[in-house]
């Protein structure tokens, strides 16, 4: 049955899903970027601004697969409330240091890793989530809004962390980090979740990682999929680790250019 591209917006919970969805997005996205500008303020090093791509990015290929097997695992409005918790605290922390004049290259480093981690054991949960509050016939068009979702951030993350950056230091993205945090986690108490099966025997961790391994092993598609990837964010991950390196000695601009 043909189904239009917007239908999964007519549900509120998908609705209420996808915005929140938008709001972590926009928290991950200011968070790299954030991290990035106020590195190069407190360094010359490039080598030290681009540490930060990885220590955001470092989390997701340490935890990524451990997240995902957890996902499934575990009730995910409760692993949910979880991260978003974890990524409050991490944000809090962060903002206090930096207000305080407490943060150095090393320090913001580990900052930077302890939110990555965050992020890296919340996503498997909430993509997971995104299949469980719209019917099968509507998945293809709710998994291209989610897609929009993140386009949306990737925009407008980076700006509105420039901006605030620009405009009341580095300590204001991580308060705005918080804040985003609080408001997912608000939705979150007051979201009922969706049901899971119960009848279902409870699977271990290791069990849960060798099956994954064992389904993309055995699946071409999916195998292009994450080659594919693989050698974009390769690529891509140069540009972005090294952009405010760019912005502040070629250009002379800081976070605000």
């Amino acid at each position: 049955m043909q189904t239009s591209a917007w239908q999964p917006f007519a549900r509120r919970e998908f609705r209420a899903v996808w915005a929140s969805t938008l709001v972590v997005h926009l928290a991950n996205w200011m968070h790299q970027v954030g991290a990035a500008s106020l590195m190069a303020t407190l360094t010359p090093s490039p080598t030290m601004v681009a540490l930060v791509q990885t220590a955001a990015s470092l989390p997701a290929v340490l935890l990524g697969l451990p997240a995902g097997a957890l996902a499934d695992m575990v009730e995910r409005r409760q692993w949910l409330i979880f991260t978003q918790l974890w990524l409050c605290c991490g944000a809090a922390i962060a903002a206090a240091a930096i207000a305080w004049g407490g943060v150095g290259p090393w320090s913001l480093l580990a900052l930077t890793m302890l939110i990555g981690a965050g992020f890296a054991l919340q996503m498997p949960a909430s993509q997971a989530v995104i299949g469980e509050v719209v019917p099968p016939v509507e998945l293809p068009a709710a998994l291209v809004l989610a897609g929009l979702s993140f386009n949306i951030s990737r925009v407008a993350g980076p700006f509105l962390a420039g901006l605030l950056i620009g405009v009341a230091g580095g300590a204001s993205v991580y308060a705005a980090l918080c804040l985003c945090s609080v408001g997912v986690l608000v939705f979150l108490v007051r979201w009922p979740g969706v049901p899971r099966a119960g009848d279902r025997p409870a699977e271990r961790l290791w069990p849960a990682l060798l099956t994954g391994v064992r389904y993309v092993r055995q699946a071409p598609q999916a195998r292009v999929a994450l080659m594919h990837t693989l050698v974009f964010m390769s690529c891509g991950s140069a540009a972005w680790a090294l952009l405010p390196v760019v912005a502040r000695d070629s250009y002379g601009l800081g976070a605000g250019g």
